[in-house]
Order: C-alpha cells, then sequence, then structure tokens
C-alpha cells in the first residue's frame, strides 16, 4: 500500500486536500497589499520574512461564493510551486492525513471539465468527500508569467 500524505483544507465548506510535500507552511490570514491590473482571483502580496509571496483567493479561483467574511480560522497556506512561493487563502486548514494510494479515485467526468484539469481526484475521508487539487495547474504558465511581470513592476517604481 501506497500512502500519500495530504493537506486537508475547507474553502466555502468544501474539503479540498493537496500534496505536503508542495506546503512550506500554515500562516494566519494578514494584511495583503493588492496588486494592479491582475487577474480576479488574486488577493495580492504578502511580504513574509523579507520575500515577496502572490496570494490567491481560493474561493474566487474554485468559483464558489463569496458571500460570508474572512473568519477566524482564515489561513494562508504558502507552498513552493517550482522554486516560487505563492499563498493561497483558504477558510481553514484542518489537518494532515495519510491515505492509501488506491483510495484516491478520479474526479467525475462533469467536475474535471469544470475544473479545468487542477482536479486531479477524490478521496473519501472520515465519511466526507475530499477533492484533490493540482496545484501545479490551479495557475497556467501564462498566469504566473504575467503576475511576475506585475510583481517586478511595482518594485522597480
Amino acid at each position: 500500500m501506497v500512502a500519500k500524505q495530504l493537506i486537508l483544507f475547507k474553502v466555502a465548506g468544501e474539503s479540498f486536500g493537496v500534496d505536503i510535500a508542495l506546503v512550506k507552511e500554515i500562516v494566519p490570514y494578514q494584511d495583503i497589499t493588492p496588486v494592479p491590473d491582475s487577474y480576479d482571483f488574486v488577493e495580492g502580496i504578502i511580504n513574509l520574512r523579507g520575500k515577496i509571496v502572490t496570494v490567491i483567493d481560493m474561493r474566487r479561483r474554485l468559483h464558489v461564493a463569496l458571500s460570508s467574511p474572512r473568519e477566524k480560522t482564515t489561513r494562508i497556506i504558502i507552498l513552493e510551486l517550482d522554486n516560487k512561493l505563492m499563498g493561497i487563502i483558504v477558510d481553514a486548514a484542518s489537518e494532515v492525513v495519510r491515505v492509501a494510494s488506491e483510495s484516491i479515485g478520479p474526479p467525475p467526468e462533469l467536475i474535471s471539465e469544470a475544473g479545468a484539469g487542477y482536479i486531479t481526484g477524490v478521496v473519501k475521508h472520515n465519511d466526507r468527500l475530499v477533492v484533490l487539487l493540482d496545484l501545479h495547474r490551479i495557475l497556467s504558465a501564462q498566469e504566473i508569467g504575467k503576475l511576475d511581470e506585475l510583481i517586478k513592476s511595482l518594485y522597480e517604481k
């Protein structure tokens, strides 16, 4: 049995999981500096111990309701993707779990089409379904390039 370790988090009441190897740390929600002319799902940037980190709002990226305000449980999960730090805002980061690779099923067809390729599977954990995300695919190379250019231009002024 091959096991995967996942960080579970919630966005708009739904459970999601990502590979723990991508997660650097989880920090409380903090003030975020907006980035003008960016994508609507980019909340902005934060300074994390001297490093500038782009922060994405997962509610917006996953196209779910934005009606409820930020809670005390809101967290920013700091990830390292392709040697770049990125943060994702989640409603709560709940736990680290180990699941058997065999227990991960493919996403339903309708979800995989709507999920634009970043939903990689579904696993049942403690009687609830957890949607697994491939965070390498959450942003396209074109989107990452545009964000890099925007952030560099902010600091060249």
